[in-house]
Order: structure tokens, then C-alpha cells, then sequence
């Protein structure tokens, strides 16, 4: 796609801004069981969505308000 991401000056990594949760799932990961989130970013189409573990969420907080607000629905 022509679609640049936004490049914060600090480092060179894309930045991504979640629009909103849309499904999640639990996955075992070695020996325990962690939650992953569809994640659709701000200014990408659908099809760029990606499943992001719950541990690359660092404000728990913050993910659980975002979580409530757009109450994704559970993959089974």
C-alpha cells in the first residue's frame, strides 16, 4: 500500500495507534495461556488489522478502558 506510517523522531520504528479492539482469543504460549487482541490502527485499512499479544500492552489500565469501551467479541 502507498500508506506511510508516522515515524516518531526518537527511532525509526512506524508508529501504530490502536483505533479499536475488535476480537481477541486465548493462545497457549509455552506453558501458559495468554489473550491476543485484532487490532485495527488509526489510518490503515482493515486488512492491515494484526493480532497483538496482550503483554505488548504496556498501560493495563488504559487497555482495559479501550477493552470495555469497544467490548471485542471472542474468537473460538
Amino acid at each position: 500500500s502507498d500508506i506511510q506510517p508516522e515515524i516518531e523522531e526518537s527511532n525509526d520504528q512506524p508508529k501504530y495507534e490502536v483505533e479499536r479492539f475488535l476480537r481477541w482469543r486465548k493462545k497457549r504460549v509455552q506453558n501458559r495461556t495468554v489473550r491476543e487482541y485484532y487490532v485495527l490502527w488509526w489510518g490503515y485499512p482493515i486488512e492491515e488489522a494484526s493480532w497483538v499479544p496482550e503483554d505488548n500492552f504496556e498501560d493495563k489500565e488504559q487497555l482495559q478502558q479501550d477493552l470495555d469501551a469497544d467490548n471485542p467479541t471472542q474468537e473460538q
